[in-house]
C-alpha cells in the first residue's frame, strides 16, 4: 500500500492528534491562523520526508526520522498501519546490524584484565554515542524493550559508551547530552558524574561549545533530569539550566542562529522542555520564520536532519516530550496477534543463584536461587533479593566514580585499614567480574558468589574506597 493510498483512510485518526499538539504551539488556540499555517507546514514536510524513503523503508537516518514522526504524532505507529510497522522494522533491522558490526577483541594472554572500554573492548564503529542515542530513543518511543532488546542490553551498552566522553570522537556536549537524554526518558540510570559533567561544560557565557545546538540539546537533557526524584531539588542544576536559558534567549537577536534553521529548531525544543512562557523567548515570531523558509518542495533546506528538527516545533513538541501512555495498547494489541498465531507471549526471566561468603575457609553461609526478568543487572536482583527475602539478604551500597560500590552485606562491612573487601565472582568468571554491580547482567543459570576476604583476593569487579579515591 502506499503512502497516498492509506493517507486518507488514516486521517481521520491522525489529525485529532496533530491537533491536540499543535494547540500547544506557543499557547495558542487551535482556531489560530498560525496554529493553521503550522499544522499545513507540517504535514508538507511530512510527505517530503516520506518522498525520501529508500526501498527498504528507511532513510539514511533511520532513528532520527522515525523518532521525529513519534514524537509529533504519538498515533504514527499503529499496529494497522502498514507503512509505519515497516519504518518501524527496517529501524529494528539497522539497530540489530549495528550490534551485529561490534568489534569484540579478545585480550592476549599475558595482558593486563582490566577493561578499557573506550580502547579494547566492545567497540561500534561507525555508530557514535549520539546516533546509539537516538536508536534509543526511537525504539523507546515506538514501545520497544531497550533494556532487552532482542538480547541486546541497550542502555547498558550507552552507559558505557558514556564513559568515553572526551576521548577520540566522543568530545561534544551535543552527543553527551543527547546521551543523557536517552537515559533519562527510557528509563537508565542517570548518575551523578553524568550531571556533573554537563554543569561542568558550562562556559563562561553560560552557553555550551558549539554555541547554540549543544546548549539547545543540554537544556533538553538537564530539564528531563531536573524532573527525576533525586535531582529534584539540586540548586546547582537549576542554576545551571537557568543560565543555559538566558543565554539561549539571545538566539532570535544573533544572526547565527536566526540564519541557521537547524539550531533554531533545537532553540524552539529547548524553550518548550522548560515550559518557558511563550511571550518571554518570541514563539510565534520563531515559528513564523520557519514556516517562512520552507521550501516548495515540503523540506526545511532539502535537508533530512534539519527537515526532522523541525517537525516538533510546528507542534510544540520536543525531546522531552515523548509519550509512551498508547503503548500498553500497543502491547495488548500485539498480544492479541501473537495468541492467535499460538505464539508463547510469556516475558522473559533467567534463573540465578546467589551465594554470599564471608570466611574464605568456609563453606556457603548463605544461598538463595531465584527466577528474574532477563533484563535484571546483578544490582537490581540485590535489591529485589533485599526487599522481599526478609532479612535473609541486606546490604548497602554507595554511588561512586565506578558506579554503585557495595560496602556491606548483611553487616559484614568493607574494611579498607584490615585491606579486606567484598569481592563477585561466579561460575563463569571464576577470576572475578570485571564489571561492577550495576553494569553487570547476569546470565541464565548463573551462579553468582559475594566472598569477603583480603585485598590481594579482591577483583577488578569491586574496587575498593581507596581505589576510587587515588584514582588507582
Amino acid at each position: 500500500m502506499t503512502r497516498r493510498n492509506y493517507e486518507f483512510c488514516l486521517l481521520i485518526v491522525i489529525l485529532p492528534c496533530i491537533l491536540g499538539a499543535s494547540a500547544n504551539l506557543c499557547g495558542l488556540q487551535d482556531d489560530n491562523e498560525l496554529v493553521s499555517e503550522a499544522r499545513d507546514s507540517y504535514q508538507k514536510a511530512v510527505d517530503w520526508l516520506y518522498s525520501q524513503q529508500n526501498n527498504q523503508w528507511g532513510w539514511e537516518h533511520t532513528p532520527s526520522i522515525v523518532l521525529s514522526l513519534q514524537m509529533t504524532n504519538p498515533n504514527w505507529f499503529h499496529i494497522d498501519d502498514l507503512e509505519s510497522q515497516l519504518n518501524v522494522k527496517q529501524l529494528q533491522i539497522e539497530t540489530l546490524a549495528a550490534l551485529a558490526r561490534r568489534k569484540n577483541v579478545k585480550r592476549k594472554i599475558g595482558e593486563p584484565k582490566h577493561v578499557n572500554y573506550c580502547e579494547d573492548d566492545e567497540t561500534f564503529g561507525e555508530l557514535s554515542t549520539g546516533q546509539l542515542a537516538y536508536h534509543i530513543l526511537a525504539l523507546h518511543a515506538t514501545c520497544h524493550d531497550v533494556i532487552d532488546f532482542h538480547g541486546n542490553p541497550l542502555i547498558h551498552l550507552l552507559e558505557r559508551q558514556m564513559k568515553c566522553f572526551k576521548t577520540g570522537n566522543f568530545n561534544n556536549y551535543f552527543q553527551y547530552g543527547l546521551g543523557v537524554l536517552a537515559l533519562c526518558n527510557a528509563g537508565g540510570k542517570v548518575k551523578k558524574q553524568h550531571v556533573t559533567e554537563l554543569m561542568k561544560g558550562q562556559y563562561s557565557d553560560d552557553g555550551y561549545q558549539h554555541c547554540h545546538d549543544s546548549t539547545a540539546m543540554v537544556m533538553m537533557a538537564l530539564s528531563c533530569v531536573s524532573k527525576l526524584p533525586e535531582f529534584s531539588n539540586s540548586t546547582k542544576l537549576n542554576s545551571t539550566l537557568q543560565k543555559a536559558k538566558n543565554f539561549l534567549k539571545q538566539c532570535p537577536a544573533r544572526k547565527d542562529c536566526l540564519g541557521n534553521i537547524h539550531s533554531l529548531a533545537l532553540y524552539t525544543q529547548a524553550m518548550k522542555s522548560v515550559d518557558e512562557d511563550p511571550t518571554e523567548w518570541d514563539c510565534e515570531a520563531v515559528t513564523h520564520k520557519l514556516i517562512k523558509v520552507q521550501q516548495q518542495s515540503g523540506s526545511f533546506g532539502e535537508h533530512l536532519m534539519t527537515t526532522m528538527q523541525v517537525l516538533p516545533s510546528l507542534v510544540g513538541a520536543h525531546y522531552g516530550s515523548i509519550d509512551t501512555n498508547g503503548c500498553r495498547q500497543v502491547e495488548e494489541d500485539q498480544e492479541k496477534v501473537d495468541a492467535g498465531f499460538g505464539i508463547n507471549i510469556a516475558p522473559p526471566h533467567k534463573y540465578i543463584k546467589i551465594s554470599v561468603i564471608t570466611d574464605e575457609n568456609s563453606s556457603n553461609e548463605l544461598m538463595i536461587e531465584r527466577i528474574v526478568a532477563a533484563d535484571s543487572s546483578l544490582y537490581d536482583i540485590m535489591v529485589t533479593l533485599a526487599t522481599e527475602h526478609g532479612g535473609a539478604f541486606n546490604f548497602t551500597a554507595s554511588d561512586s566514580e565506578w558506579g554503585r560500590y557495595v560496602q556491606s552485606i548483611n553487616g559484614v562491612a568493607a574494611d579498607s585499614k584490615a585491606e579486606r573487601f567484598w569481592a563477585i565472582y561466579s561460575n563463569l568468571h571464576p577470576d572475578g567480574l570485571m564489571l561492577g554491580v550495576e553494569d553487570y547482567y547476569p546470565a541464565d543459570k548463573e551462579h553468582i558468589s559475594f566472598k569477603y576476604g583480603y585485598r590481594g583476593q579482591c577483583h577488578d569487579g569491586q574496587r575498593s574506597a581507596e581505589d576510587e579515591d587515588t584514582g588507582r
